[in-house]
């Protein structure tokens, strides 16, 4: 399943609702067990889909910023950037399983971020590191979205990571709907956006591990991987 969402130029796969019995449904992510075959397929689907190839990552809960120069299946980094100006006609995707799917658009939509921030990476600095990135290639207003990821009601950490959060980003620290140590990555990643100085964030308000047709590492070790996407040529087709 495959929903266009409101802000101009992405949109996220699903799974389907009820489908406990095959985790790997609609799977995009190779790293999963699931048949790299079908895998395939169904990103070549997506790409015609959007109307453009798109380049993918894999994704380690690194820092590492690529500015992409040539369309691949296979870079080694945890956000993509885009100059449409100067490099390939690409969109970018970026897969998750409770972890926050980013999309940014500046210049026009003629640069495109796409990054996958999960605690790590979000600890790490590489949402502001993306936006230098941008910053680098235009001064234009950047706009966001946030796609869908774990709540703070549903993302349980253990006591003494909590406490080593607490003591740098302790707008990210809440408590689980059982009352246990929880992260807001949502928030953690709007915070750092709106002090790097992205204009707009917009936002896939669901939460994965409470949405069935969404994949969730924390409701299914076993699950698969779904991915927001970023492409020009849907972007073209929302200003048009």
């Amino acid at each position: 399943m495959i929903t266009p969402i409101e802000w101009a130029g992405a949109l996220i796969t699903h799974t389907e609702a009820g489908s406990g019995t095959c985790p790997l449904r609609n799977n995009v992510g190779y790293h999963v067990g699931d048949d790299a075959q079908a895998v395939a397929k169904r990103r070549d689907h997506l790409s015609k889909l959007t109307g453009s190839p798109l380049t993918w990552m894999d994704q380690t809960h690194s820092t590492r910023v690529h500015v992409v120069d040539a369309i691949s299946d296979h870079i080694d980094a945890d956000a993509l950037v885009v100059n449409l100006a100067e490099g390939p006609r690409t969109g970018l995707a970026v897969m998750v399983a409770d972890c926050v799917p980013v999309c940014l658009s500046a210049a026009h939509g003629t640069i495109l971020a796409a990054i996958h921030a999960g605690r790590t990476g979000l600890l790490g600095g590489i949402l502001s590191a993306t936006v230098r990135r941008i910053r680098r290639m235009s001064a234009e207003p950047i706009s966001a979205f946030v796609g869908a990821c774990i709540c703070g009601q549903c993302y349980e950490v253990d006591r003494a990571l909590w406490d080593d959060v607490a003591a740098v980003r302790p707008h990210m620290c809440t408590h689980t709907s059982w009352g246990t140590p929880g992260l807001d990555l949502r928030e953690g990643v709007c915070s750092e956006l709106r002090e790097a100085g992205v204009d707009t964030i917009e936002h896939d308000l669901r939460c994965t591990r409470e949405t069935p047709a969404l994949h969730s590492y924390r409701r299914d070790p076993t699950c698969g991987r779904q991915a927001l996407i970023i492409s020009p040529s849907l972007r073209h087709a929302e200003a048009t």
